[in-house]
This record gives C-alpha cells, sequence and structure tokens, in this order.
C-alpha cells in the first residue's frame, strides 16, 4: 500500500467524526435559540395575563359611565366592555369591569334633571381589596365637571384625577404663555413696519 492510499483511509476514517460532531453543534445551536427566544418572549407572555378586576360604585341622584383606556363604554344605556355589568337600584349604581387593562379609566358624572342641588352623592371604585373614594358625601352643587381619573396599571390601580388636572392645567398655561409671546412678537413686527413706512412717507 502506497503513501497515498494511506493518507485516503486515513481521510475517510475521520469523516464519521467530523460529520457526529457537526450534528452535535446543529443540536446545541438549536437549543441555544430556543433558549434566547423563550427568555425574549417570557416578558411578554406574562404581561398578557389579565389583570384584576374593577368595581365603580354611586350613590345619589346622579348617573355615571366609565370609558376604558381604549374608548369603550358602559353605562345604563351602552355597554361595551367584554363581560361587563351595569346595576341601578333605588339610586345605587353598581358597575364592574371583570379585567382591567392598562390605562386610565375615566368615570363621567351626569346630574339628574330632578336632582336637589343641596342632595349629596357618592362616588367609589375598589378592586375587591383596596377601596377608593372620589366623591365622598358631596353636594350636588359642587359636582365637577370633568371625570374622574383611575389609571390602572400591573400593579394595581391609582386615583390620578388630581394630577391630571394639574398637568393640564401647566400645559394650558404654557400654550397661553407660547401664544402671548407670538402675539408680541406680530406686535412688534407691524410696529416696525409701521415706523419704517412712515420714514419713508417723510423722506418722500
Amino acid at each position: 500500500m502506497t503513501m497515498t492510499d494511506g493518507y485516503r483511509m486515513a481521510r475517510r476514517a475521520k469523516v464519521p467524526a467530523v460529520s457526529s460532531f457537526t450534528k452535535v453543534s446543529g443540536i446545541l445551536a438549536s437549543l441555544a435559540v430556543c433558549v434566547i427566544v423563550c427568555t425574549m418572549t417570557w416578558p411578554a407572555v406574562s404581561q398578557e395575563q389579565p389583570l384584576g378586576m374593577l368595581r365603580f360604585m354611586a350613590s345619589g341622584p346622579i348617573q355615571i359611565e366609565i370609558h376604558d383606556p381604549e374608548g369603550n363604554i358602559v353605562s345604563r344605556d351602552v355597554i361595551e366592555i367584554a363581560g361587563a355589568s351595569f346595576q341601578d337600584e333605588n339610586d345605587e349604581i353598581l358597575i364592574e369591569v371583570p379585567h382591567r387593562i392598562l390605562g386610565d379609566y375615566l368615570v363621567h358624572m351626569n346630574v339628574d334633571g330632578s336632582a336637589n342641588r343641596l342632595q349629596h352623592f357618592d362616588i367609589s371604585v375598589t378592586d375587591g381589596i383596596n377601596t377608593t373614594p372620589l366623591a365622598d358625601y358631596q353636594l350636588i352643587v359642587n359636582a365637577p365637571h370633568d371625570p374622574f381619573v383611575i389609571r390602572s396599571s400591573s400593579e394595581g390601580y391609582a386615583d390620578v384625577t388630581a394630577a391630571v388636572a394639574e398637568e393640564l392645567s401647566a400645559a394650558e398655561a404654557s400654550s397661553s404663555n407660547l401664544i402671548w409671546i407670538v402675539g408680541g412678537f406680530a406686535g412688534l413686527l407691524i410696529v416696525s413696519l409701521l415706523v419704517l413706512r412712515f420714514r419713508k412717507q417723510r423722506k418722500r
């Protein structure tokens, strides 16, 4: 047997070993990809888990309706949130949203036409564990025009009505200041143009 024949036989003997190594490497690579994908998608799967419920309660000569973060409404006449319910018995209103979602829930209040300005009303919200009063034995005459804002998060819910009102006030003040600045600049520009025109007329 020549040296060339020996080299060929040795090379053929190495082929199965190389092939087995390639298969094992492919399997390990596939497992690594699976681990990475599962690790990346696990938080997303966890976030899709349904959150707890929200129950809104009101009493007095008023009506309330709930708007969820997606704009769906629950009221006496409309129920657009899946599984939600509306009950109204003896001036006691109960609206239940079985699975809240992330975002702001708006609680709009309307006073009954026959209500006395000196009557009282109550509005509260609960998740079955904690209860937050939104209006506690409040006079009809002091009823708010803007909705109450309940912020739903993965940790629970919170009444952010006051914080949202402050943000809106700050935004309106900033917008008002901007209008005054633009108006002042426009006024100066107009005055400057008039002065230049007057000087040209005098030169003639």
